[in-house]
């Protein structure tokens, strides 16, 4: 599968209430939302440190 063409990530055309995880560690510093791409602060984290945890 090749994706040529941006898919909303970086550009917020997927809005941050179609972001979603598992978990988020903490205060929402690290929310699912701080996974887009080129995001200049923290990254999205989740809670605990499992491979049971997802992003979507």
């Amino acid at each position: 599968f090749h994706c040529s063409n941006a898919l909303g990530m970086e550009s917020n055309k997927i809005s941050d209430d179609q972001i979603s995880a598992s978990s988020s560690f903490y205060d929402g510093r690290w929310s699912p939302r701080q996974a887009r791409l080129n995001f200049e602060d923290n990254a999205w984290t989740p809670n605990e440190d499992s491979i049971k945890e997802y992003i979507q």
